[in-house]
């Protein structure tokens, strides 16, 4: 029996030197898989002074990397204030840009093997409400009577806080989006 278990010991001496010599690669190739990405919607508020959304994945060979916005292939001249790392999933742009930019975003990430994309990552640039100018007939009822006004309150990043404001009176809450 002791014989045997010395044996065996130099059995596995010899795989583990034999082994050693043997070139093994380590890594096996694999088309991309996204491992993490900035997570939509985002909203672009005024005091940012940029705005990064990133996409990480992970392959064999290592992903690059390429943006698409409602759709359309993201090809950006070569401006400072822009900047695309397709070596490691990067997309950052300077405030100026921010309504430019505004849109569906979605990241691709690629080798030789094959693709992986990102969900659409949504960038919202809230503006200040604009309601169309109205001009609307009186309408007049006796007190006590119920009366229902009608709103059409333009497009907003939500929460929006409806208002209705009257001459002389403090506003009070309509509703909120």
């Amino acid at each position: 029996m002791r014989w045997a278990g010395g044996q065996l010991l130099v059995l596995l001496w010899a795989f583990t030197s034999r082994a050693s010599s043997l070139n093994i690669p380590f890594e096996v190739e694999q088309p991309p898989t996204i491992t993490n990405h900035t997570a939509g919607p985002i909203i672009a508020l005024p005091f940012d002074s940029t705005l990064t959304i990133r996409c990480d994945a992970k392959g064999n060979p290592p992903p690059e990397y390429r943006w698409t916005k409602d759709g359309q292939e993201l090809n950006l001249p070569n401006i400072p204030t822009i900047k695309i790392d397709n070596r490691n999933g990067i997309f950052m742009f300077h405030k100026k840009h921010f309504t430019q930019f505004r849109g569906k975003f979605r990241c691709f990430a690629f080798n030789k093997l094959g693709t992986a994309m990102t969900e659409e990552i949504e960038i919202m640039v809230p503006t200040p409400p604009k309601f169309p100018k109205e001009i609307l007939d009186t309408i007049v009822v006796k007190e006590g009577e119920p009366i229902t006004l009608h709103c059409n309150p333009p497009e907003g990043v939500p929460p929006r806080q409806i208002y209705w404001m009257t001459d002389g009176k403090p506003p009070f809450n309509c509703f909120s989006l």
